[in-house]
């Protein structure tokens, strides 16, 4: 695994390798780079020739996973002035977001104008009191209306279409998942076609001590404390924005 860095105020780059989770190198070196972080990663399971094998035959589905990964990365940090791109070694760049844009802009460039076109912010919090142990900052955007698109990582998976940080760390929470769900389920346009789905990209920010992350073995889904009460206040904050587009006709349409 190869580290290239250079941050603004630098004169150089610093290269850094690594093998088999250990650096080559006493320190990094100077090198030539342009600003940021870039990771190279060859040879993987070298030494494991049937996980080898298996990555070989899946390299499409493997390609999709780094892609969906990056493209959360994206929308999330890319109010922090973050740009990210990702392509494949002899192929044409699936992702490029600008240095500096929106969060809006990110998500058009991962999910497609469509998904980005009639999104609203969100917000709801929850400070802890005597009476009160939840503690908890939601932010994010959320689609008005259910959407319909193939761009980007859809053509993987519809679910994609929710994408959840907590404490700025990419994760799966099936009942926070499920709590923006059932409050589209009663739309219309959701039941127009089972490929309409509601688009939410979260970020929530809880204490550490109150996140579980040893429910899954790749600790990609997580559990946390008060999980009814917060999936309770996410429902009674997203409602309204719901109610509000159901009236109103799509942009562009009927």
């Amino acid at each position: 695994m190869f580290f290239n860095l250079k941050t603004r105020d630098e004169p150089c780059a610093y290269k850094q390798t690594f093998r088999d989770g250990k650096p080559v190198e006493k320190a990094p070196t100077p090198c030539a780079g342009t600003d940021g972080t870039t990771i190279t990663v060859e040879d993987m399971f070298f030494n494991l020739k049937t996980r080898r094998k298996a990555l070989s035959s899946s390299t499409s589905e493997q390609y999709a996973a780094i892609l969906r990964v990056c493209g959360a990365y994206a929308i999330h940090t890319a109010a922090r002035g973050v740009s990210v791109s990702c392509r494949k070694t002899r192929g044409g760049t699936d992702l490029n977001t600008a240095s500096g844009g929106t969060t809006t802009a990110a998500i058009a460039a991962v999910h497609g104008a469509a998904a980005a076109s009639d999104l609203a912010p969100f917000h709801c919090d929850a400070t802890p009191g005597p009476d009160r142990p939840l503690d908890f900052k939601l932010d994010g955007f959320v689609s008005r209306r259910c959407v319909q698109t193939t761009r980007g990582v859809h053509k993987v998976d519809g679910l994609q279409r929710f994408t959840l940080f907590i404490n700025d760390r990419l994760v799966e929470s099936l009942s926070i998942k499920r709590a923006v769900d059932e409050t589209y389920a009663n739309r219309p346009d959701r039941a127009s076609t089972p490929l309409a789905k509601p688009f939410a990209y979260l970020s929530l920010r809880v204490p550490g001590k109150h996140v579980d992350v040893n429910v899954h073995p790749t600790k990609r889904e997580v559990h946390f404390l008060y999980e009814t009460e917060l999936c309770t206040a996410l429902r009674l904050a997203l409602a309204p924005i719901v109610a509000a587009a159901a009236g109103e006709r799509r942009p562009g349409g009927g």
